[in-house]
């Protein structure tokens, strides 16, 4: 189902995506990057990825959910330009976090454009490694 597109949100938001399996990111020797399968959720049509606000509160609420997840690192204008809708979705998350997102494909609901949407988005996204996000919460909780 294709969300509206949250016009609130800025452009330079930024977002995190819990890379939860291990295919989702491959090392590429001198990089790790992003799989495009991290994005891609299809039954039917396209679905929603979830996703977390790249902010103090949010990388907090992403720390309790995947404390042991890498994660994709992407803007909502770098979303956007891949074909995505960007909608806040607090009812998705079990605490009813407000730092809680979903992506939608709005472009179309074919396969083929939605992957290679999917693609494009993960080639855009920096890999995050958990350790790297952990100091950042540190650093959080300290400001």
């Amino acid at each position: 189902m294709v969300r509206p597109d949250d016009q609130s949100i800025p452009a330079g938001a930024g977002f995190l995506r819990a890379l939860t399996q291990d295919d989702w990111w491959k090392d590429m020797g001198d990089r790790v990057r992003v799989c495009s399968i991290a994005f891609y959720v299809f039954n039917s049509e396209p679905g929603e990825a979830s996703c977390y606000s790249d902010t103090a509160a949010g990388r907090q609420t992403f720390g309790r959910r995947f404390p042991n997840d890498h994660a994709a690192r992407f803007t909502a204008e770098q979303a956007r330009a891949c074909g995505f809708n960007i909608t806040r979705d607090p009812e998705g998350d079990e605490e009813q976090s407000e730092e809680h997102f979903v992506l939608t494909h709005a472009n179309e609901t074919k396969r083929n454009p939605y992957q290679r949407d999917c693609k494009r988005l993960a080639l855009l996204s920096a890999f995050t490694t958990r350790e790297t996000l952990a100091v950042e919460r540190c650093a959080d909780l300290s400001n």
